[in-house]
């Protein structure tokens, strides 16, 4: 009995590693999202703990210089934390740039794959015909000798 062979394998096989890297480059996006999410949130406590210390400074007297540190430093947090909105909006688009690249590696290889599932379902038919066939053959020969 024949054994069956896609013509393409080599070619799925490819696929199906540059979809792995393109599954690897969308986990490490996304990676980068999270970390600069967390930044962001980071920077956000850092501004509310200062704010709470100010307030406390505040009740207890201090001095205009120091208050002037306290809003610098406050003030510097939140352009901080709207610079940091753009670093995570640009990290947002490279990940939909690597999701998008990663959903037509998929579309790729399943297109092979469907190739490949029609061309054995074609295989299995054609052995069953050439298997009919011998059978037939084998049945008219015996009826011939008798």
């Amino acid at each position: 009995m024949a054994r069956f062979q896609f013509r393409l394998q080599g070619v799925l096989n490819i696929n199906e590693k540059i979809e792995n890297q393109k599954k690897q480059e969308y986990g490490l996006a996304r990676a980068v999202v999270e970390r600069e999410i967390q930044k962001k949130q980071a920077l956000l406590d850092e501004r509310e703990m200062q704010i709470d210390e100010f307030r406390r400074h505040i009740d207890g007297g201090i001095s205009p210089q120091d208050s002037k540190v306290y809003n610098n430093y406050i003030e510097f947090l939140k352009e901080e934390a709207i610079r940091q909105d753009k670093v995570i909006l640009d990290a947002k688009i490279i990940a939909e740039e690597k999701r998008k690249e990663l959903v037509e590696a998929m579309k790729e290889r399943k297109k092979l794959e469907k190739l490949r599932e029609r061309q054995y379902e074609e295989f299995l038919n054609e052995q069953k015909l050439a298997e009919q066939r011998i059978v037939d053959e084998v049945v008219s020969y015996r009826f011939d000798n008798k």
